[in-house]
């Protein structure tokens, strides 16, 4: 476990960190405790005593290196699986709160106080929303990716903090 928390590769996949992660008795109790916050937040919102349970796996987590530093590869064909493990440790608990506020809505709404936010956010929205054809309602996926990840690298400390 302690050569786990020292020895990691600059780009280390997020698949490859979880593995590490459940090999680990520590750390996969504590990443299996976050997913299951996370599903659960998706639900319904947590009383506090659970939403205190997940923030103190997430704080837990953040010592084990290798899923604080992963990365995935765009594009592979695990790239799903891949950003849900990423997302897991990132945000999992991250929308949760202490005093319960939804730290997801007061990104967005901080995101709305600076004009190249609220435009960037608004480009994704209409590239994620716009039907392809009248026919069919879905978006140009690769259109919504782009405009999407144009979003996060400008602004994901709104949501990442």
């Amino acid at each position: 476990a302690e050569s786990s928390l020292l020895a990691v590769s600059p780009s280390l996949d997020c698949l490859e960190a979880e593995q590490r992660c459940l090999q680990d008795q520590s750390c996969m109790g504590l990443y299996q405790l976050l997913e299951y916050c996370s599903a659960e937040e998706a639900v319904a919102p947590l009383g506090p005593d659970a939403r205190l349970e997940c923030l103190e796996a997430q704080s837990s987590l953040q010592h084990y290196r290798p899923l604080q530093v992963c990365k995935c590869q765009r594009g592979s064909r695990r790239e799903e699986h891949c950003l849900r493990v990423y997302w897991t440790v990132r945000f999992g608990a991250s929308s949760l709160s202490v005093d319960g506020q939804n730290q997801c809505l007061k990104a967005a709404q901080n995101c709305g106080l600076f004009e190249k936010c609220g435009s960037l956010r608004s480009e994704y929205v209409v590239a994620c929303t716009k039907p392809v054809t009248q026919t069919d309602n879905s978006c140009n996926r690769q259109k919504c990716h782009k405009a999407l990840r144009r979003f996060l690298d400008h602004f994901s400390c709104f949501f990442l903090s």
